[in-house]
């Protein structure tokens, strides 16, 4: 689904969602098969649900369009895998389970440490972050755990990024000013 936005800036949300069931969807909702076998479906829900994703397609895809845009395999296409993303996927698609199983709050806070962990992906050395790096030892597969391991795993993910050394990988990602420029905290 594409969504025009705009507060805080003009921009697009693109949503996408993980499917296990293979429901057919009609209409504005497109669905996402996988081609090549060697990529993970939910690290590319995640993927398309990051701030940097939309950015580029509000950009690059439509132009700045603010009606009838529709998220076509042709466009789809055109998205621009971050260079170590096949490196990292696995991690990057169990967030899935920690975004689907979190109450709201733990969900704000897992959403925008995806969105900086995808900056660090695309931007790299520019950024000179290791946030991935640090986090990746917390990050489990929690999809067969029961509900209460699963909210302590989640819990324990959000609670890390209030760390001292964490916050400082945080701090200098969101000091990047191509990350500035995407969050809408700087003017175009």
């Amino acid at each position: 689904i594409v969504a025009h936005v705009t507060k805080p800036c003009d921009r697009i949300i693109l949503m996408s969602a993980y499917d296990d069931v293979g429901i057919i969807t009609v209409n504005t909702v497109n669905n996402t098969y996988l081609k090549d076998e060697s990529y993970n479906l939910k690290s590319l829900c995640i993927l398309l649900n990051s701030k940097i994703i939309s950015w580029i397609h509000y950009r690059f895809t439509f132009n700045r369009a603010i009606r009838t845009m529709h998220f076509y395999e042709f466009f789809l296409s055109k998205t621009k895998l971050p260079l170590n993303f096949k490196k990292y996927q696995k991690e990057i698609g169990l967030l899935l389970d920690y975004i689907t199983n979190s109450d709201e709050e733990q969900f704000r806070k897992i959403e925008h440490i995806i969105d900086l962990i995808m900056y660090e992906l695309f931007f790299g050395k520019r950024i000179n972050s290791k946030l991935l790096e640090k986090l990746l030892p917390l990050i489990k597969d929690i999809s067969s755990f029961p509900n209460d391991k699963k909210k302590f795993e989640i819990q324990k993910l959000v609670d890390t990024c209030t760390k001292k050394d964490i916050i400082n990988e945080i701090t200098s990602i969101k000091s990047f000013d191509f990350v500035k420029y995407i969050e809408g905290m700087a003017n175009e």
